[in-house]
């Protein structure tokens, strides 16, 4: 999770020298992250489908050879549609692994919530370093490339762990049969859809950040491109902090009051960015958002896996799977807004992401009296 951590959110900062080599508009940009979220998506669904099918160590196997030549594709691609095809590749596996790497820690129902919020801060420590370090790299004046060329060998002695560990854990339980699975979570009914929903706005929005936050911060305030990049570096690092946080804020309080009280702050956090005088107090803003959202997607994989405690994999495919299509949809249409009304109007989008959020929380709020163990 780290290692996909240090990829993914440097596309924001690699969108920007990228923009000028290759001559892109805000929305023609936006189209990598359009696939990149649309095979991610494709690579949520398929896990989820085969991960409580398959002996365990087979997909991260092969997603991680892929993800290692996705990566060079992008390191030495001559044109744009190069490019759009590694980032395709990468989207594909992330939706693979994410999907594994949720179903394998949501397997102890007495610490899944627990074992959720630290695998995915190991996410959120990679996403503070990746932009950061890409950043640098610009300053430095050595260019985008040399960073995926750095992220295809450092990614390939974790992957080849994460299969190694999977396939110890053994083939997947014996299947129950599907129509059983589909009446529970019919049973579900209305909750599982409003936790898919919240999957989408929140990847939608954390995305948002990580591709267009140093756009933003160029743009609106005439940073320059390092400090441009600490805008996502904000924001996953006190992520990773928000999470931890999560993980003993879920021993006091029930899960679903946690879990309103991290949207409704994060609205708030992202609405501060409207308001925003300089660049130094969007970063506050993003740092703050950061750490309430960070325990928001474990938070909706447990509850998702409780639901069906014998199929986590398909569980954890749910959510991942709408959370890639918010990563598809999303952060491409606030490109869209900013091509059409500004890079300013993307600033827009976040507040209005962060409000729905809170209101889809609102629902899942437990009674009174309800134990904190509840929906782990």
């Amino acid at each position: 999770m780290a290692a996909i951590g240090l990829i993914g959110p440097s596309w924001g900062p690699a969108l920007v020298p990228a923009r000028a080599e290759f001559h892109l508009s805000l929305l023609a940009a936006g189209t990598l992250l359009l696939l990149f979220g649309g095979l991610r998506a494709a690579g949520s669904a398929a896990a989820g489908l085969l991960s409580d099918r398959l002996p365990r160590g087979w997909l991260p196997a092969g997603a991680g050879a892929v993800l290692a030549a996705s990566l060079a594709t992008v390191a030495m691609a001559p044109d744009w549609g190069v490019v759009l095809a590694g980032a395709g590749g990468i989207g594909l596996v992330f939706g693979i692994l994410t999907t594994e790497v949720n179903a394998l820690a949501a397997t102890v129902p007495e610490t899944r919530a627990r074992d959720l919020n630290l695998v995915n801060a190991a996410y959120g420590l990679g996403a503070t370093l990746g932009p950061l370090a890409l950043g640098l790299l610009l300053g430095a004046g050595l260019g985008w490339r040399p960073a995926f060329w750095a992220w295809a060998a450092v990614s390939i002695a974790p992957m080849a762990g994460l299969a190694a560990v999977a396939a110890r854990a053994g083939s997947a339980p014996p299947q129950i049969r599907r129509g059983a699975l589909r009446a529970r979570v019919d049973r579900a009914g209305p909750g599982l859809g409003v936790l898919a929903a919240m999957a989408f706005l929140y990847q939608g929005a954390g995305w948002t950040v990580a591709a267009w936050a140093p756009t933003w911060l160029v743009e609106r305030f005439g940073a320059g491109l390092v400090t441009a990049s600490v805008g996502s570096t904000a924001f996953y690092g006190f992520l990773t902090l928000g999470r931890l946080a999560d993980a003993a804020l879920l021993a006091r309080m029930p899960a679903g009051r946690v879990l309103w009280l991290q949207c409704a702050t994060a609205a708030v956090a992202l609405g501060g960015l409207l308001a925003a005088p300089r660049a130094g107090v969007a970063l506050a803003a993003f740092a703050l958002a950061g750490f309430a959202l960070g325990g928001v997607y474990p938070n909706l994989v447990a509850r998702a896996a409780a639901m069906a405690p014998d199929r986590p994999g398909a569980m954890s495919g749910v959510i991942a799977t709408t959370g890639a299509v918010g990563v598809s949809l999303v952060p491409f249409g606030a490109g869209a807004l900013g091509r059409a009304a500004g890079a300013g109007a993307i600033g827009w989008c976040l507040p209005a992401l962060g409000l729905a959020l809170a209101a889809l929380a609102w629902s899942q709020r437990e009674p009174a009296g309800r134990p904190a163990s509840a929906g782990r």
